[in-house]
């Protein structure tokens, strides 16, 4: 057995029952079944962020610079980043990110934030963002009983 310490899972139920009447309004939905008060859309974003980096001379080098954006854009934003190309550059690299809300503005707010938290190393020049906004909408007739 370990002795490391490791975090309690703070799984929360911030689902509400709704009452017969409110499941009667939405057709497949079941009495018992548990929703939650927003309209159940998952609102996503992602972004491709070309960048330069120059003064670097090695591989290594690159990897370093790469993480540390990598781990301040998922520090600040709570967002999934990748480097998804350029991966054999010294001076290029490409990184992916992608980030889920429960509201379309909570989205358009990461997106908007990525450049300045990237551009705040002087050491690394955002060549160009391209980000895509959009939303899924539930399907009802899958919503899990109780």
């Amino acid at each position: 057995m370990s002795s490391r310490r490791t975090r309690p899972w703070r799984w929360r139920a911030t689902d509400r029952q709704r009452s017969a009447t409110d499941v009667a309004d939405h057709p497949g939905w079941q009495a018992g079944a548990i929703v939650t008060s927003d309209d159940g859309k998952v609102h996503y974003g992602v972004a491709r962020v070309e960048v330069y980096l120059p003064g670097l001379d090695s591989l290594k080098a690159k990897r370093t610079l790469v993480r540390r954006m990598q781990a301040a854009l998922q520090r600040e934003l709570s967002c999934s980043v990748a480097e998804v190309g350029g991966q054999d550059l010294w001076q290029r690299a490409v990184l992916g990110v992608a980030v889920a809300a429960s509201s379309a503005t909570g989205v358009d707010r990461v997106l908007d934030r990525i450049r300045a938290i990237i551009e705040r190393d002087p050491r690394v020049e955002v060549l160009a963002v391209s980000d895509l906004a959009d939303h899924l909408d539930p399907d009802l007739g899958d919503r899990p009983t109780v």
